[in-house]
């Protein structure tokens, strides 16, 4: 049977050290507007709007389908864009009268942002891999990359470990999916929904985090966006492995 190692964390040497703190405000079941100078971004709650939220669901799926990570896991290739979407999924059913949903002109782009202390509360069973279909994907794949799956899905709810090193206090921001549907791509909106993330972290106070896909993508949050670079984590697969640059934002004064 293959199975799935991940490596120890690594911080980057010479890492400012800052601590930020806010209380984590009950979310109610509303749409709020977000203005954005490419598009119209909201952040709502997922039960608000089931078809908006089934259109960013379609987002992640069809987004991440060429993710590298999909063939080292062996989903079949009819499967591609069914996966991150059950994965999404899980997120969505699991905070769904929770604020964590953007969606910019219709859920052509999405994200899913959420509190650290909501990040390690979503435990995963069974149920919810099934309520999600997760459990579904996992079947479709061969039985011997389900350690692997279950690996890496641990090993990203733990990521943030590689924080407190650096001196980043909880709370911080989470974004756990960020996603521009193929067909939407070149029109600024994933640049519009990652505005508007961080003009609410730093309203907030509050440092933003997340896994960069092994694309080179972690280039484009460092440019564009203020991300730095503070960790690696490598997976290892029995077919090989990648590295998944972590990513810090730290907030930003709004009077600069």
């Amino acid at each position: 049977m293959q199975t799935a190692a991940r490596t120890a964390q690594q911080p980057v040497a010479g890492a400012a050290r800052r601590r930020a703190a806010v209380r984590h405000r009950p979310r109610r079941c509303r749409a709020a507007a977000r203005p954005a100078a490419a598009a119209d971004v909201q952040l709502l709650t997922p039960s608000c709007d089931p078809a908006l939220t089934a259109r960013c669901l379609e987002t992640f799926g069809e987004s991440f389908a060429e993710d590298p990570v999909l063939p080292l896991l062996g989903v079949p290739e009819a499967r591609k864009n069914q996966f991150f979407r059950a994965w999404s999924a899980f997120y969505l059913q699991k905070w769904t009268a929770e604020r964590v949903l953007y969606a910019a002109e219709g859920g052509d782009a999405a994200a899913i942002v959420a509190y650290s202390s909501m990040v390690e509360a979503s435990s995963w069973t069974p149920l919810d891999a099934l309520r999600c279909g997760l459990a579904g994907e996992a079947l479709a794949m061969p039985w011997s990359a389900w350690p692997q799956l279950f690996e890496m899905l641990t090993g990203m709810a733990e990521s943030g470990s590689c924080l407190e090193p650096l001196g980043i206090a909880k709370p911080y921001l989470k974004i756990v999916f960020l996603a521009s549907h193929p067909s939407a791509r070149g029109r600024g909106l994933g640049d519009a929904v990652m505005r508007a993330i961080t003009r609410r972290a730093d309203s907030e106070g509050l440092p933003l985090f997340l896994e960069a896909a092994p694309t080179g993508v972690d280039a484009y949050y460092e440019s564009r966006h203020g991300f730095e670079r503070v960790a690696v984590s490598r997976m290892e697969f029995g077919a090989g492995g990648f590295e998944m640059p972590l990513m810090l934002r730290r907030p930003r004064s709004l009077d600069g």
